[in-house]
């Protein structure tokens, strides 16, 4: 969670310390709230905040992914589905779908409800039917007008407005009753006991009639906004079924065999429904305990923090923070995102044992404040001291005060200090940069450079040919070759680079792999001419893999001897290319009982004694 605040928690809550940070997606740097009412000592010095216990545990639905073009939904068991809310899910008969979401043809607009008047025909005059219209217009209290029938040379009085059927019967009966005998039912358009008229069965022409003004201008309406579907499939081409209405998976056994999007296990439920951008939105929808679950391990890792009280306060945080924004992306269909921007929720994955006893031993545990939940935003680190929320936001918020973290502090760190015996590099040419990172490579691969001391001098000096056997002998050790046989040339490009090839790939690679047109392709440079036969087909290999590079004259200066950073540089890159050096990339974590803690791209942390 980004610039939030941070809620360090015991699990009796006796000490409450809130730190705070800034929201990225409200704000973009620090600033200081316009001076208002500050709070009085009293309202910030002791907040009362309490733990409370939820009477139920609510439904969490959480968005797990908002943008997918194409979703796949499976299970080790029996996978189940339902398009309805209210009803249990059914077997598909499949353990794997795939979800798409496809354009629908627009609907037709559903046929209009007949309406009817009531018609009273046979008057002689227009002035007899204008006297019966004001009649019954007075006795019925209903719009009355009049209309002359051209066939039959009278005049009738239609009475009411797109009526129903009982309610045209309803007013014929008053009409009656009122002395008009004749009285009967009709369609809107004066035909008797007919729903439509003939125009209404030719949209065409249904549509000039009630659209035409004096201008002569047709109106036209679209029947209907395009909307899309939801397109199941099994393991073929064809559909299993569609549905415009979200479409519920669950596992028959969820315990043993539960439910899978994109080959990552939840527990609970997976949702699936088109969003208005036209892709997928997936949601768990699962209960808050199982939600909190899957929170804790990964906002607060049990390698790094195996304090079981410690993973307490985190589930009391993680889970007094979901009660509190239940509902944040209602709009979008789902409560929070599994990302930093509400908590960080890896689903039945990533859960861990230490983390789940501390959900368990904390089941239904909030943190709240004069009755309600606390906004219990947290953030992984504080720089040693929080900072009070109004001086971040607008409002100050009495139990978000700044306070120190001692964990972060110098003395937390004083204790352990990591020593080299390498001594630091000088160097100042820019060109013999990248060679620092290649010699501490090989330096912890066992590689002995013969200088505990990067300078510019050295890596520019030429190698002797004792320094080349050694480490050409190491190269050939750890990429599990027999030691090539150097030539007296091997301090010199030409020969360094067969007998590099040589001991990272074995004899004759080259020359077996590179055929002679690409070969020449790649020594298209200005001293290529100076590489002998034998040579060019082991230095262009070296060049296609970026073990060797030109000089900015566009030579590789093949006469001359080679200078000791690029050789160390063309072994580094060599063999790191081929995995030869087995290298972990880890991120440090705080330490712990005097050991480094290293969390690797697995998000594991390993604990690393150094002595």
């Amino acid at each position: 969670m980004k610039f939030s605040f941070a809620l360090l928690l015991t699990f009796a809550l006796v000490a409450t310390s809130l730190v705070i940070a800034q929201d990225s997606s409200q704000q973009t740097r620090p600033r200081r709230a316009p001076e208002t009412r500050q709070p009085a000592a009293n309202e910030i010095s002791a907040p009362a905040i309490e733990v409370a216990q939820l009477t139920g545990e609510p439904t969490v639905r959480i968005g797990l992914s908002t943008s997918a073009r194409s979703v796949a939904i499976s299970t080790g068991g029996q996978l189940l589905s339902t398009t309805s809310s209210n009803a249990q899910p059914t077997p598909l008969g499949v353990a794997r779908v795939r979800i798409e979401a496809r354009a629908l043809t627009p609907l037709a607009p559903a046929a209009a409800a007949p309406s009817f008047r009531v018609e009273v025909a046979g008057a002689a005059t227009r002035v007899d039917a204008d006297r019966a219209a004001t009649e019954i217009r007075t006795q019925t209290g209903e719009a009355s007008e009049v209309s002359y029938n051209a066939q039959t040379k009278t005049w009738s009085i239609l009475t009411g407005e797109d009526l129903s059927r009982d309610e045209a019967e309803d007013l014929r009966t008053r009409i009656e009753e009122a002395g008009f005998a004749s009285a009967a039912v009709v369609g809107k358009n004066g035909a008797q006991g007919e729903t439509t008229s003939s125009a209404r069965n030719n949209p065409v022409t249904a549509s000039t009639a009630r659209n035409a003004n004096k201008s002569g201008t047709r109106l036209i309406t679209l029947a209907a906004a395009p909307t899309r579907e939801l397109a199941v499939y099994g393991g073929g081409a064809s559909t299993l079924f569609s549905s415009r209405a979200p479409v519920t998976f669950a596992s028959a056994d969820e315990r043993s065999a539960p439910v899978r999007f994109n080959e990552k296990s939840y527990r609970g439920r997976l949702e699936v429904f088109p969003n208005v951008r036209g892709a997928l939105t997936v949601v768990n929808v699962i209960g808050l305990e199982d939600y909190v679950r899957g929170v804790v391990p990964n906002e607060l890792s049990p390698g790094g923090y195996s304090a079981i009280e410690a993973q307490k306060a985190q589930a009391i945080a993680a889970r007094t923070y979901a009660v509190k924004n239940l509902n944040q992306f209602a709009s979008q269909g789902f409560d929070l995102l599994p990302t930093t921007r509400s908590q960080v929720y890896g689903g039945l994955s990533t859960e861990h044992p230490l983390s789940t006893r501390a959900v368990e031993e904390t089941r239904g545990v909030v943190a709240t404040y004069q009755g309600e939940a606390i906004n219990a935003l947290y953030t992984s680190t504080c720089g040693g001291r929080t900072e009070d929320v109004e001086n971040i936001f607008n409002e100050a918020t009495p139990y978000l005060r700044g306070r120190e973290c001692a964990l972060e502090g110098k003395a937390h760190f004083a204790s352990f200090v990591v020593k080299s015996s390498r001594e630091p590099s000088e160097i100042r040419d820019a060109a013999h940069i990248m060679f620092a990172r290649d010699a501490a490579v090989l330096a912890v691969n066992n590689f002995q450079l013969g200088t505990s001391r990067l300078t510019d001098a050295w890596l520019a000096s030429p190698s002797s040919s004792a320094e080349v056997r050694g480490w050409l002998s190491a190269v050939a050790r750890t990429a599990r070759q027999p030691v090539p046989v150097l030539t007296e040339d091997a301090t010199r490009l030409p020969g360094f680079s067969a007998a590099l090839a040589a001991a990272v790939y074995g004899e004759l690679r080259a020359d077996t792999l590179m055929s002679d047109a690409d070969a020449e392709y790649l020594l298209s440079f200005r001293d290529a001419a100076e590489i002998p036969e034998k040579n060019r087909a082991d230095v262009a290999m070296l060049l296609r893999d970026g073990a060797l590079s030109l000089y900015a004259d566009q030579t590789l200066r093949t006469r001359e001897p080679m200078p000791r950073g690029r050789m160390i540089h063309a072994i580094a890159r060599l063999l790191e290319s081929r995995n030869a050096l087995q290298l972990q990339k880890s991120t440090t974590r705080p330490t712990m009982s005097g050991a480094l803690v290293l969390r690797s791209n697995k998000n594991r942390d390993q604990s690393v004694a150094v002595t």
